[in-house]
């Protein structure tokens, strides 16, 4: 339960930004929905990777800070921008 209460925040947060990204492409352009999911999907493998050997060589804080910084700017990105396909 403890674990629970601790990462739920954070869980709830980290997958925001697709769902809302998906909404507004399909109000904007329905046709770059596949490509959204193949983008997600290979980003979610790389990124796997690349915290992996960060949590290794700098350390696990870095890859934390690492995270708030990207989900922070795609946050921002998915506000400021109102692309028009």
């Amino acid at each position: 339960m403890i674990a629970f209460i601790l990462i739920a925040p954070s869980a709830f947060f980290m997958g925001m930004p697709f769902p809302i990204g998906i909404q507004k492409t399909s109000e904007q352009s329905p046709s770059l929905i596949p490509w959204a999911w193949g983008i997600n999907g290979f980003a979610s493998v790389i990124a796997t990777v690349f915290a992996t050997v960060i949590a290794v060589e700098i350390g696990f804080a870095s890859v934390f800070w690492s995270a708030v910084l990207f989900y922070s700017l795609v946050i921002i990105s998915i506000k400021t921008f109102e692309v028009k396909f």
